[in-house]
């Protein structure tokens, strides 16, 4: 090799000594700018990660808090619960009293319509003239014993239910015997009455019906002090019984004097006295009238 060819192989491993040199200061150019760029990023990166951790940490005490809140809900909702659950047991308790105490109206009710219904039946079978007192006092005067259970006044006829009619009273007194009729005076409320042993069938050609123990009477009232018994004197005229004429005592002692039986009379005759206060005839309207008939019991 010559002289000048060394010179130009030299020239050409210097070159490229420096052409490397220059590609490695631009190398270390680049890394240096990107070792500064990290350097100049991370306090803003930084800045952002700490803003970042203080939303977080904002957000889980945010969410703590709520946490918190949902709890305190939880155990509101879990004592309201509880609350509630005491409130039913308490209202189950009072609807089963209630049921109960349902049971024992229904139940009294029940014994209450039930006495009613005795009561009722009672008040149809007793009089709404006369009183026990009256009563007692009657059954006396038909019979010599000492009053006791064993004399009983069943009703058979009330005008007020039944009606006033003649035939009313035939058709459901004519074969009864031992009746009394109980007659209530309008307006002045006197009672007056009488007693009959035998029956009130009529007999074709005879006018009376004879018997010793028939009476009438008037029962002691707010109007009248004491009563009056007056039993037969003439036994021969003691019943009067003519077809259409109504139920009478004697001859006029005691009658209905009108087609009904709300009407009737008084004329002291064939008995002991005059049960009213007048002597002389009297008329006087009714305002209802009872027939019982009397029993004893054996």
């Amino acid at each position: 090799m010559t002289k000048h060819d060394e010179r130009k192989s030299t020239t050409k491993s210097i070159f490229k000594i420096f052409s490397s040199a220059d590609e490695s200061s631009q190398v270390n150019n680049e890394i240096s700018q990107l070792n500064d760029e990290p350097s100049q990023l991370t306090p803003q990166l930084n800045n952002e990660i700490s803003q970042s951790n203080e939303e977080t940490s904002q957000s889980n005490g945010e969410a703590s808090q709520s946490n918190e809140e949902a709890s305190q809900s939880n155990e509101e909702a879990s004592q309201l619960n509880e609350e509630t659950s005491q409130s039913n047991e308490e209202t189950s308790q009072s609807n089963e009293e209630t049921s109960q105490s349902n049971e024992n109206t229904s139940l009294s009710n029940e014994e209450t319509s039930e006495s009613n219904e005795e009561t009722s039946q009672l008040d149809e079978e007793t009089s709404k003239i006369i009183t026990n007192e009256h009563i007692k006092e009657i059954i006396s005067w038909i019979s010599p014993l000492p009053y006791d259970s064993k004399h009983e006044l069943k009703l058979i006829l009330r005008g007020s239910r039944d009606g006033f009619e003649k035939t009313t009273f035939y058709n459901k007194c004519k074969i009864m015997d031992n009746t009394i009729i109980i007659l209530k005076v309008l307006e002045t409320g006197e009672i007056f009455g009488g007693y009959n042993p035998l029956t009130w069938k009529v007999i074709k050609g005879k006018k009376y019906k004879e018997t010793g123990s028939s009476f009438i009477f008037s029962l002691k009232t707010n109007e009248q002090s004491n009563s009056t018994l007056s039993r037969v004197k003439n036994k021969d005229f003691a019943i009067c019984c003519l077809k259409g004429f109504g139920p009478s005592f004697g001859f006029l002692d005691l009658f209905v004097s009108k087609n009904d039986l709300k009407t009737w009379g008084c004329n002291q005759s064939n008995y002991e006295k005059a049960i009213k206060r007048e002597s002389q005839f009297r008329e006087f309207q009714i305002e209802d009238y009872e027939v019982f008939r009397y029993e004893r019991i054996i």
